[in-house]
């Protein structure tokens, strides 16, 4: 790595310079480095919290990066020496509880529970914490300190993280939804949309509410509206905005196509039902979903491959930004559209 940095953001895959942006707006950064899912940055404030970013799957210190790792589990040897020499040193004690939790990029030969359970070790041996298992499946303890490690290439970083819990957690998602976005990539669509001036921001389909919640979150002046066919929907999305007290929002059941004057020159933010047969295969609902595109001010959605190559090729469509990211095992593009 180019430089040295204090900071660790984990992200979705392909948004990462979205994060960087919400980074950049809330302290000062000195210097940056951007990887596959990660930003790590040199933040001039040590104290930075990182509590109120949005784009951010999860936060760490960055305590060190050791390189030399291979796909053998020989060459892992020396690494765990490091950890215990050098990382040790830099966890504060406690009498609490403490996870490890390892993620690879790449094959190798050896799975995370080696990994984790080798330092498991080090840490029973060597402090006076109750060390919490993935493998054995431990339970979430309240207070919790989480160790991060992520092997990419031949090298493996370590970062504490910086909460107890991942950044990516909604506590107002108390209930599922088949299909739900989660909410860090929908407030990576909010931030993609930017400037969203007076107009009305809408949801055609809206599933649990996570857009509109996620838009009404930042955008606490503007009008926001989600449809959806599916009562349980609409149920379950009034109930995920009465629990984050957002006051501009409303959820109505209706066919997303039965009055198009609601869209025009207002804001689409959706998440359509791409994976689902109907939108796959259904000529029609495309050509429908993309006259609501083409009379909207602005937009930004996520499709997969079948629907965005239809997109490209409609004429009265101006694609400003794309992203490709992941969503439920899926590679999707995120577009923001521009037509005013």
């Amino acid at each position: 790595m180019k430089g040295m940095y204090n900071f660790w953001f984990r992200t979705p895959v392909g948004l990462e310079t979205v994060a960087l942006d919400e980074i950049k707006e809330k302290t000062e950064v000195l210097d940056y480095e951007i990887k596959h899912r990660s930003v790590f940055v040199m933040i001039k404030d040590d104290n930075f919290n990182p509590a109120n970013l949005r784009t951010v799957d999860d936060a760490y210190r960055l305590l060190g990066i050791y390189n030399g790792i291979d796909n053998k589990k020989e060459s892992l040897t020396s690494f765990f020496q490091y950890f215990k020499d050098t990382i040790l040193q830099m966890i504060p004690t406690t009498d609490g509880s403490l996870r490890v939790t390892t993620s690879f990029l790449g094959k190798r030969n050896f799975n995370r529970f080696f990994v984790e359970n080798n330092i498991n070790d080090i840490l029973e041996n060597n402090t006076i914490a109750t060390i919490l298992s993935n493998e054995d499946g431990n339970s979430y303890v309240e207070g919790e300190q989480r160790i991060r490690l992520h092997l990419e290439d031949d090298s493996l970083y370590i970062g504490l993280a910086l909460s107890d819990t991942p950044l990516h957690r909604r506590d107002w998602r108390t209930e599922k939804y088949n299909g739900q976005l989660d909410g860090v990539t929908a407030a990576d669509m909010v931030r993609i949309i930017g400037d969203v001036g007076e107009k009305t921001i809408i949801d055609p389909f809206c599933g649990s509410g996570t857009l509109v919640i996620e838009s009404a979150l930042v955008n606490k002046n503007n009008i926001h509206i989600g449809f959806d066919l599916n009562s349980d929907a609409i149920e379950i999305s009034g109930k995920n905005a009465l629990n984050s007290k957002v006051k501009n929002v409303s959820f109505i059941k209706r066919d997303s196509f039965s009055e198009y004057d609601t869209y025009a020159d207002n804001i689409i933010i959706s998440n359509p039902p791409w994976d689902n047969k109907h939108l796959m295969e259904d000529d029609l609902f495309v050509d429908n979903f993309l006259k609501i595109i083409k009379i909207s001010s602005k937009s930004v959605v996520i499709v997969p491959d079948e629907i965005l190559n239809k997109i490209k090729e409609e004429d009265g469509i101006n694609i400003e930004k794309e992203y490709q990211t992941r969503v439920r095992g899926f590679i999707v593009s995120i577009l923001y559209i521009n037509n005013k």
